[in-house]
């Protein structure tokens, strides 16, 4: 249909009398090269809205940046509490206080004894 305006359009260019109407058709041709283009757009736009794996895709894909963004907050924090307790720990000599080891000691015999009661309760 477009390509039936469009040899219309022509032969009443080809046509002229000096009336102006070249100027009309070669406008009228912009305009329809200008709608063509706009309407390529809007259908590109329309198939990306509607194809539902590519958009899951692209939401997989931030979850996932976000998740590692996340986690190597977490590595950081934690680097960070590590070297904060590690100080603590340590005198300015380079010893190591006596109550650390006692209390990673205790700790470790208070996480056996309730592992091994919870398991001859089952």
């Amino acid at each position: 249909m477009i390509s039936e305006t469009n040899r219309k359009y022509k032969a009443s260019e080809s046509g002229d009398d000096g009336s102006g109407k070249g100027a009309d058709v070669e406008q009228i041709q912009a305009d329809i090269a200008q709608t063509r283009q706009e309407l390529g757009e809007t259908v590109d736009a329309l198939t990306a809205r509607l194809d539902v794996k590519t958009r899951a895709r692209a939401q997989v894909d931030l979850a996932r940046q976000r998740a590692i963004g996340q986690l190597n907050s977490a590595k950081s924090s934690a680097a960070a509490l590590s070297a904060r307790a590690r100080s603590a720990a340590v005198r300015d000599d380079g010893t190591v206080m006596p109550a650390i080891p006692a209390g990673a000691v205790l700790l470790t015999v208070l996480g056996v004894g309730v592992f091994l009661r919870r398991r001859r309760t089952r």
